[in-house]
């Protein structure tokens, strides 16, 4: 069962690893390689996975080793891998050497950037690259960076055997009654501030119900 996410670090301490408490939560720090039975919990589904953390000194080494044969049931039980590097080389082929070596179909792949800006971040599919660090762009583009957009990635991966948590299906009866109400009260408004008031207050109780 692929239910266990690889943190690759290039170094470790305290500055260059809080991003993993901000995403895993508190006491996960990267001091200890291993962390069982952690729970990732969204508001459909609730999975329980171990994280390991290892790091690296030259990164060629760190892959040869990775895609030798005595990491193959490792890497068969790998829902997702999250590389940290300082940069992007022209023509990397760090990424697809690591992505050749895994069954990728089902997998989540992220190459976490530490350079302050980054203009190429692209690599090839299935690789994503992140930045650590808000940068300009992203607030001009209205995109996530470091530890927010690392928990939409694995809120929406797959996991294998997902126990998605049952909710009540919305009363249509219901909501056609509030519907019904809000009209009817909307009609009788001849503010406009209090109108939207009011519709703000409409959407978050529909909001609640579905």
């Amino acid at each position: 069962m692929r239910d266990k996410v690889l943190v690759v670090l290039e170094e470790r301490g305290a500055q260059n690893t809080r991003w993993l408490t901000d995403v895993f939560g508190d006491g996960i720090t990267g001091e200890t390689p291993i962390y069982s039975d952690l729970t990732w919990t969204t508001k459909y589904y609730s999975e329980t996975f171990d994280l390991y953390v290892d790091e690296y000194d030259d990164l060629d080494e760190w892959i040869e080793e990775f895609t030798s044969d005595d990491c193959a049931v490792l890497r068969d039980a790998l829902a997702g891998v999250i590389l940290v590097r300082t940069g992007i080389a022209t023509g990397d082929h760090h990424s697809q050497r690591i992505a050749n070596s895994l069954s990728t179909d089902d997998m989540f792949l992220v190459w976490l950037d530490k350079r302050e800006s980054v203009d190429d971040r692209e690599l090839p599919l299935p690789w994503e690259v992140v930045q650590l660090e808000e940068t300009a762009r992203d607030r001009e583009l209205n995109e996530k960076s470091g530890a927010a957009r690392l928990k939409e990635i694995l809120d929406v991966h797959t996991w294998p055997g997902t126990d998605r948590l049952e909710q009540e299906p919305a009363d249509m009866d219901e909501l056609i009654t509030l519907m019904r109400e809000a009209r009817l009260r909307c009609q009788d408004m001849s503010d406009d501030e209090e109108s939207q008031r009011y519709a703000m207050s409409l959407a978050e109780q529909i909001a609640k119900r579905i």
